[in-house]
């Protein structure tokens, strides 16, 4: 099992509001239940260091179901995310980002929203959240989105080994922009907090 991702720093407002904010997630949600059900451990090893990160204010909205009932909605509410936030008055300070906070069951509970630069009151289903601060491990994966669960796994047979037992709370986050390299040159950052968060 994984989490889905985010994009990288750098692109306009309006490339994020028009085509590359759409055809990002929708790309995800064609494969995030084959993410789940049919994580493909691949023979390739991952760097894995261990990071202190600063905690991160975003705004999101959060859902619970299976995952083909998540990737559903997903593209349609990261969308209402950005458009609330910026008729807010808010600056996004990174691109989307898909967060676990419980993959124990059948269920998933999960959070899609965008980072901020200062934290924005949320309204209705969209909420404040923040991605936390602290200890973490963290890799990159180089390649298909779809091959990512290759890369959470090392993370969490690492982080098992620190004697971590919970699969979620981590997010993960496109570095480059996969519209505008080859998929082979995709880079996906993700993260594992370590300590103690909700």
């Amino acid at each position: 099992r994984q989490p889905l991702t985010p994009r990288p720093m750098g692109l306009s407002s309006a490339a994020i509001a028009g085509a590359t904010c759409p055809g990002r997630w929708l790309t995800i949600t064609a494969v995030v239940s084959e993410f789940f059900f049919q994580g493909e451990l691949l023979a390739n090893k991952y760097s894995i260091e261990l990071v202190e990160l600063t905690a991160q204010p975003t705004l999101v909205i959060k859902s619970t179901g299976a995952p083909d009932q998540i990737s559903e909605r997903l593209a349609e509410r990261v969308g209402r995310v950005f458009e609330y936030s910026d008729e807010a008055g808010g600056a996004q300070s990174g691109m989307p980002f898909m967060r676990y906070l419980d993959m124990g069951g059948d269920e998933l509970v999960v959070a899609a929203g965008m980072p901020l630069a200062e934290a924005l009151v949320g309204e209705g289903d969209i909420e404040a959240h923040t991605l936390p601060g602290g200890r973490a491990l963290t890799t990159l994966h180089l390649g298909d989105y779809a091959r990512v669960g290759a890369a959470w796994d090392e993370v969490w047979e690492r982080a098992e080994s620190l004697g971590m037992t919970r699969r979620s709370g981590g997010w993960d986050v496109y570095t480059n922009d996969p519209t505008e390299v080859a998929p082979k040159e995709v880079e996906t950052r993700l993260y594992l907090p370590l300590d103690d968060v909700e």
